[in-house]
């Protein structure tokens, strides 16, 4: 990265690399995959700038080498990287990052929370291992403190698609929980989570008021597992695997591709049950 950065002396090759963006340093990697194995080896005929980095019959070496077939479509089946064997059934937390910008889409507040959240456990030089992103005693009661914070300030008049007047709160604020939920929990809210949201909004409505309650509304679902984390737990098949579902799919592609939750296209595509499929999934990637 020092040569290959944007200020570095390699900064008129191809491959440039951006600290803060690991999808762009990938595809500059890959524009390159031909000179991957012979310029910080030492074997290209013009040599390498940098010098020779990684020599051969080196764990460096098998792991480029391996690199270098995988993004070009040359896999050795023999590779346990190159098996389709499912990966383990999980539940991932957002990391600051993804949280920073879901808040944003969910909301319309553009929050530095991330920074000053416990740093999340790097793994292998990653912060997003599936593993290492708990919440901690700490963790939590800074999503609570965030969670309370971001509510007192989003603007929930302009997210009501309903008019909370005389006879019609109750409806009016079902309604909010169950648009709002969905979009939060990124998947149909159910009708006992609506149903325990709606008891909280009401205790509080009682004594302080309708927008009042709705705000504590949103500071427990900012709270809730079914925000914090998105599911990769899919439904069982007949012959006992299991698949993703529309909606974990939908999260999957936004946070893969745009880390942060899905737009409207990808909700009406998974509500459709339009997104099982590679062609369904294929033309959101190429749209995203």
């Amino acid at each position: 990265y020092g040569c290959h950065a944007a200020d570095g002396i390699a900064q008129s090759t191809r491959m440039v690399f951006d600290a803060d963006d690991m999808l762009q340093n990938l595809r500059a990697a890959s524009a390159v995959s031909d000179l991957l194995l012979v310029k910080p080896t030492g074997l290209d005929a013009v040599g390498h700038g940098g010098g020779t980095l990684v020599w051969p019959d080196t764990d460096a070496w098998d792991a480029l080498s391996f690199w270098v077939d995988w993004s070009t479509g040359i896999c050795d089946a023999t590779e346990d990287a190159c098996t389709d064997d499912p990966i383990p059934r999980r539940l991932w937390r957002l990391d600051h990052t993804q949280y920073e910008r879901t808040v944003l889409d969910l909301l319309g507040v553009s929050t530095d929370y991330g920074n000053h959240l416990a740093p999340d456990t790097a793994v292998d030089g990653y912060r997003n291992d599936a593993e290492a992103l708990v919440v901690s005693g700490l963790l939590a009661d800074q999503y609570r403190n965030a969670a309370e914070d971001l509510a007192s300030v989003a603007d929930i008049a302009g997210m009501l698609t309903c008019t909370p007047s005389d006879g019609q709160m109750t409806q009016c604020a079902a309604t909010f929980i169950e648009d709002f939920g969905s979009r939060a929990f990124r998947r149909p809210i159910a009708a006992g989570e609506i149903e325990t949201y709606l008891d909280l909004w009401a205790a509080i409505a009682e004594e302080d008021g309708f927008f009042e309650g709705l705000r504590w509304v949103v500071a427990g679902m900012l709270q809730s597992p079914h925000f914090l984390y998105r599911s990769e737990l899919g439904t069982a098949a007949a012959d006992g695997a299991f698949a993703l579902t529309d909606w974990e799919i939908a999260s999957e592609l936004s946070y893969l591709l745009w880390g942060t939750m899905p737009d409207d296209a990808l909700f009406e595509a998974a509500a459709a049950g339009a997104l099982n499929t590679p062609d369904q999934i294929g033309a959101h990637v190429d749209r995203m």
